[in-house]
C-alpha cells in the first residue's frame, strides 16, 4: 500500500503544496489531503532551533543547519506531544529549507 502524502489547506493552497512537493522530491505527490492542525491555546518556549535533520520521500536524509539570524523558536505544545518552529527566517524551496 502507497504511503498517504498530505498538504495542509484549503483547493488554492493544495495545489501550491503539491508544487512545492514537486518541486522538491521531483516528482508529484501520489496523494494530497488536508488535514486539521490542532489549535495550541498553551505553548512552552524551548529556545532558538539550530538546526532540522529530516528523512525526505526521496530516500534522502538531510540536516539543515540555521544561521544565527534565521533560526526559528522551538517551541512545545503543553501535553509534549507536538514540536512547532515559530518564525524564522527561512523558507522551503525546491532545495530544501533556505535561509533568508
Amino acid at each position: 500500500m502507497a504511503k498517504r502524502r498530505y498538504a495542509v489547506g484549503p483547493n488554492g493552497r493544495l495545489k501550491r503544496a503539491e508544487r512545492l512537493f514537486k518541486n522538491f522530491n521531483g516528482r508529484p505527490p501520489r496523494h494530497l489531503d488536508t488535514v486539521r492542525l490542532p489549535a495550541y491555546k498553551q505553548l512552552v518556549r524551548i529556545g532558538p532551533c539550530v538546526a532540522i535533520a529530516y528523512h525526505a520521500d526521496d530516500g534522502k536524509d538531510y540536516i539543515h543547519k540555521f544561521k544565527r539570524s534565521a533560526r526559528p523558536l522551538l517551541a512545545v505544545s503543553d501535553d509534549g506531544k507536538h514540536l512547532v518552529l515559530i518564525g524564522g527566517r527561512y523558507h522551503f524551496t525546491g532545495r530544501g529549507i533556505v535561509d533568508r
